[in-house]
């Protein structure tokens, strides 16, 4: 066999020398350098994040607000107390109520203002004889009311009886005690009662106040009486004006029969207006 000048002994390389846990190392550090080149990165994009405040800082900035929110501000107006809210809510109620319409129809008003007139120009009077007189005044009105709109007809009594009548009426009211002049109308009385055709006419409360409503008819009595209150010491002035102001003050309806026993609205507010200006 030829010689030859080969070596059997297998040539080393450069990379032969690194031992295995130097190249496992090499890998390891290169990727934590690629790692922490990353991290590096995006921590200089990630924004710090801010200080959390301890618990005691929050229970005291929470206490700080709370007593913020308590306190009146000095430019603030003074908050009512229970006792003042319930008058504000009193006085707005009762203001509410004047303003309020009450549906009615007319005789009843006609009648209560009748009465609060009468009561007023003879105070020496039981109000019992006022409410008489009241019901006799609108007993008349409704009757001239009736026969003008052809509700109530004619009596067809002969001539003969109509003087028979008219001189028991005449008998009658010359055994009246009192004669009264209550806004324009004459009447007189007797044991109290108004005599109405020759007979006494009761004054009651009772129906009056179930065709108001207990607490309109209160309502308007006052507003009534303190209205007429304003007319001291000038009573004739206000014989002479107080249907009138009725007429002003009366609840308006529809003219005719279209009207006849129809309710309308009474505005309390109205009364007073019209009775104080006369």
């Amino acid at each position: 066999m030829p010689a030859t000048t080969r070596s059997k002994t297998k040539q080393s390389h450069l990379e032969d020398f690194g031992t295995t846990e130097t190249k496992s190392a090499s890998k390891t550090n290169k990727g934590s350098n690629t790692n922490t080149q990353k991290e590096s990165t995006a921590s200089s994009k990630k924004p710090e994040p801010k200080s959390r405040p301890s618990t005691k800082d929050e229970t005291k900035k929470i206490a700080s607000t709370k007593r913020k929110q308590a306190e009146p501000d000095a430019d603030d107006p003074p908050k009512d107390s229970t006792s003042a809210k319930k008058q504000k809510q009193q006085h707005a109620t009762k203001s509410g109520d004047d303003s309020k319409p009450i549906m009615i129809n007319r005789s009843p008003v006609l009648q209560l203002w009748s009465a609060c007139v009468a009561q007023h120009l003879h105070p020496d009077q039981p109000w019992t004889t006022s409410l008489s007189v009241g019901s006799a005044i609108s007993t008349l009105c409704a009757i001239s009311k009736g026969r003008s709109i052809g509700t109530i007809e004619e009596s067809d009594k002969s001539p003969d009886e109509k003087a028979e009548k008219d001189a028991g009426k005449r008998a009658a009211n010359a055994g009246a005690d009192i004669e009264f002049q209550v806004m324009g109308f004459k009447l007189h009385v007797k044991n109290g009662d108004v005599l109405l055709q020759g007979k006494p006419k009761r004054g009651n409360e009772a129906p009056l106040k179930s065709k108001f409503g207990e607490d309109n008819y209160d309502k308007t009595k006052k507003i009534m009486e303190d209205a007429l209150a304003t007319w001291k010491g000038k009573d004739d002035d206000l014989n002479a004006k107080a249907f009138h102001m009725y007429e002003e003050f009366r609840p308006s309806v529809q003219s005719g029969q279209g009207g006849w026993g129809k309710k309308g609205a009474l505005e309390l507010d109205r009364v007073k207006e019209v009775v104080e200006r006369g």
